[in-house]
């Protein structure tokens, strides 16, 4: 199971030393020129206790000062890499255009 944090204009961002949910290791798998940031599971039970959300919201906050991102909605899963890449792959440009545009802000 994928659990994707969010989408980002950088396949090659830095993601060393992030973990998600269940102290899972993030990773991203991208797709030309975008990239999901994700950490992989075996099984993967979160709720919506606080732990689970702030593991999200950290990841999507350290991406921040390193590239324009799209954050996913909490509880965002994908079975196989291949879905994943081809749901990136067919709304590339929109995601591209998305992310420029929230290039060098923040969430509040």
């Amino acid at each position: 199971m994928i659990y994707v944090y969010a989408v980002v204009d950088d396949p090659a961002v830095d993601v060393d030393g992030l973990t998600g949910l269940d102290g899972a290791t993030v990773s991203c798998l991208g797709s030309g020129r975008i990239a999901a940031v994700v950490s992989l599971h075996r099984r993967l039970h979160w709720s919506t206790d606080s732990s689970d959300l702030w593991a999200h919201e950290r990841v999507t906050a350290a991406l921040l000062p390193r590239c324009a991102v799209a954050p996913v909605r909490f509880g965002s899963v994908v079975a196989e890499p291949r879905d994943l890449a081809a749901a990136l792959a067919a709304d590339e440009e929109r995601l591209v255009s998305l992310l420029a545009r929230l290039g060098g802000t923040v969430e509040l």
